[in-house]
């Protein structure tokens, strides 16, 4: 699995404005930035909205490449992942002062929720509804192969602890 393909794939969501929505209309996008702690990690996207969005703080944008699936959910990570924990630790750092988003690319049409794998990294969970509680959005996006092109799919939803109960 090329893991630099998710990038590319999301890169190409907001180009196309399928998460304007979202994220309003942006004015440009910028890869792999230093930011967080003393500036040690890079973002994968920096994206600086357009004067005309209501929310004009920056946007830093995560994506993880999400393959992982159990039942109908879209699962993340799929083991333990020291670097997305700092990851999510980077992200809560900039809340509230820029818009932190998570964007699970998920290269499969065969789910219906996103969730993290805690029983792959329990750690991972808590600092993921930590940071949700902080004001990360997350963005599950799903994409398909077929012979000749990818398909975006759809935005599925992020399932909480209580929703996870009420469909197991």
């Amino acid at each position: 699995i090329n893991t630099l393909l998710a990038n590319k794939l999301i890169k190409n969501v907001i180009e196309k404005n399928f998460l304007n929505e979202i994220i309003g209309e942006i004015d440009s996008i910028k890869s792999e930035k230093p930011y967080g702690k003393n500036s040690k990690s890079r973002i994968d996207f920096l994206l600086t909205p357009k004067s005309s969005n209501p929310d004009n703080r920056n946007i830093y944008i995560e994506v993880k490449n999400t393959t992982l699936k159990e039942k109908n959910n879209a699962l993340f990570p799929d083991t333990v992942t020291l670097r997305g924990q700092k990851h999510l630790r980077d992200l809560m750092s900039i809340i509230p002062e820029s818009k932190a988003i998570l964007i699970p690319c998920i290269t499969r049409n065969d789910v219906d929720y996103f969730s993290t794998g805690d029983d792959e990294d329990p750690l991972y969970g808590q600092l993921f509804r930590q940071s949700l509680k902080l004001g990360l959005v997350v963005i599950p996006c799903c994409l398909s192969f077929k012979k000749d092109h990818i398909n975006w799919d759809k935005i599925i939803p992020v399932l909480r602890d209580k929703d996870l109960k009420s469909i197991n």
